[in-house]
């Protein structure tokens, strides 16, 4: 869990480091298509491709990479002397704080499934099976908090991922199917949803 929690700080500071080193407001991105490309160029190198080596190549020096680039973000908040995110102030706070989380939390699960097929890509990374304490499992988890978050439906009016969970555990808990016949139960429930 710690390693997890080093791996998703990695990815938060460099968010922060992005915005220190290279402040630009949105509306400056918005105004002409040279500054929005010059944006994206920005996000790509101080963003999506240091979390894909963070992931992959640099995941043995975790807590390395972490204490290098939060000593970058005192360094360089330091210099600037004037230290404010755009998107952290106004009325639109909260507003922007939800989708930059809802961002990072779909470019760590599109890099992650890319990257999770291949040798480079550590396999403690990988979803768990006993205990829930994954990237994976987290990425899983995200995306139910955002869908939360986000949905203008009430949730007391559809079914839920965490009805299914629950329902699956009081069954198993109830009944034990033999393995040979869990694929002709599995077939029964699939034809009777």
């Amino acid at each position: 869990m710690l390693e997890v929690s080093a791996l998703l700080n990695n990815v938060a500071l460099l968010m922060l480091l992005r915005h220190t080193f290279c402040f630009q407001t949105v509306n400056d991105t918005c105004r002409s298509l040279k500054s929005y490309l010059a944006s994206v160029a920005l996000d790509y190198v101080f963003i999506v491709l240091p979390t894909l080596l963070i992931f992959t190549v640099l995941a043995e020096w975790v807590y390395i990479c972490m204490i290098r680039l939060l000593f970058l973000l005192i360094l360089f908040t330091a210099v600037k002397r004037t230290y404010s995110l755009p998107y952290m102030e106004g009325p639109n706070a909260s507003r922007a704080s939800i989708s930059s989380y809802r961002v990072v939390t779909m470019l760590i699960t599109c890099l992650c499934i890319l990257a999770v097929d291949f040798r480079i890509y550590p396999r403690e990374y990988a979803k768990t099976e006993t205990y829930v304490t994954s990237l994976m499992d987290f990425g899983v988890g995200s995306f139910v908090l955002m869908n939360a978050v986000t949905s203008r439906q009430a949730r007391s009016t559809c079914w839920n991922f965490f009805f299914t969970l629950a329902g699956v555990s009081i069954l198993t808990s109830i009944l034990n199917v033999p393995a040979e016949y869990s694929g002709i139960l599995g077939s029964v429930i699939l034809v009777g949803y």
